[in-house]
C-alpha cells in the first residue's frame, strides 16, 4: 500500500518536473531571444503555473477544488507582489544581487507564514488539512 502510494507520487513528480521544467526553459529561452524586458512582463502577467493547475487539476478528477485554488491564488499573487516591491525597492539602495534576493526571499516568507498561519484560519481555510490519498 505504502509502496503503490510511493510509485504514484514519484510518477507525478517526475512528470510535473520535465513539464515544470519545460515551462522554465521556455521563459529562458524567449528572454534571450527577445528580451528581458518581456519575459518579466509574462512572468508577472501570463499565470502559467496557475494555468497548469488549472488543467493538471481537471484531469486528476479534482475539478470541483478549482475554484478554491483559484482564491487562495490570488491570495498568494498578493504575497508574490510583496516580494517583486520587496525587491524593486531594495536592490537600488543595496547593490548586491544576493542580498537583495535573500532579504525579498525573507519578506515573502514571513508573509507566506502571516498568511497561511494566521489570516487564513480567520476565514476557516486549514491549507494543511488534507491527506495524501493512494
Amino acid at each position: 500500500m505504502i509502496n503503490k502510494r510511493m510509485n504514484k507520487l514519484l510518477r507525478i513528480s517526475i512528470i510535473n518536473f520535465f513539464l515544470g521544467g519545460f515551462f522554465v526553459s521556455l521563459f529562458a529561452v524567449l528572454t534571450e531571444k527577445f528580451s528581458y524586458g518581456l519575459s518579466g512582463n509574462l512572468i508577472g502577467a501570463l499565470p502559467i503555473i496557475t494555468t497548469y493547475m488549472i488543467f493538471y487539476s481537471y484531469t486528476m478528477g479534482k475539478d470541483k477544488e478549482i475554484d478554491s485554488m483559484l482564491r487562495n491564488a490570488s491570495l498568494g499573487a498578493v504575497v508574490y507582489i510583496i516580494f517583486n516591491i520587496a525587491f524593486l525597492c531594495i536592490f537600488p539602495y543595496l547593490k548586491n544581487i544576493f542580498g537583495t534576493y535573500f532579504i525579498a526571499l525573507a519578506i515573502w516568507i514571513v508573509c507566506q507564514l502571516l498568511l497561511i498561519g494566521c489570516i487564513l484560519p480567520q476565514f476557516d481555510i486549514k491549507l494543511f488539512t488534507k491527506k495524501i490519498n493512494g
